[in-house]
């Protein structure tokens, strides 16, 4: 998951790690692993859990389970998800006469 700069780094691990805790299906050994992986226009955060059953209707389950409690616990912690921060646009805008041909190499 990626976050703002201006988030709550703090808040984020330890809402990852409850979440976690928290699910009955994630093991308490080992122990989720929450770490910050990348430090880009964003911050990385990722996190690693284990389940008894990995079979794949379990794994796609419980990956969405967890998914949608951190959603709902990082939103009431006020870390704003999906939305980008400011962006430059860079380049040349013209007006072209649609009744002139256009040059594709101008």
């Amino acid at each position: 998951m990626r976050v703002d700069y201006g988030d709550d780094l703090d808040a984020v691990v330890r809402i990852l790690s409850e979440v976690a805790a928290d699910h009955p299906d994630v093991l308490e050994r080992p122990e989720p692993i929450v770490r910050v992986t990348d430090l880009g226009e964003t911050v990385e955060v990722v996190a690693s859990l284990w389940i008894a059953e990995p079979d794949r209707i379990t794994y796609g389950r419980i990956r969405s389970e967890y998914a949608r409690e951190i959603v709902n616990r990082l939103e009431e912690a006020g870390v704003d998800l999906g939305r980008t921060g400011p962006q430059e646009i860079a380049g040349e805008i013209g007006v072209v006469s649609r009744s002139a041909p256009v040059d594709p190499d101008q």
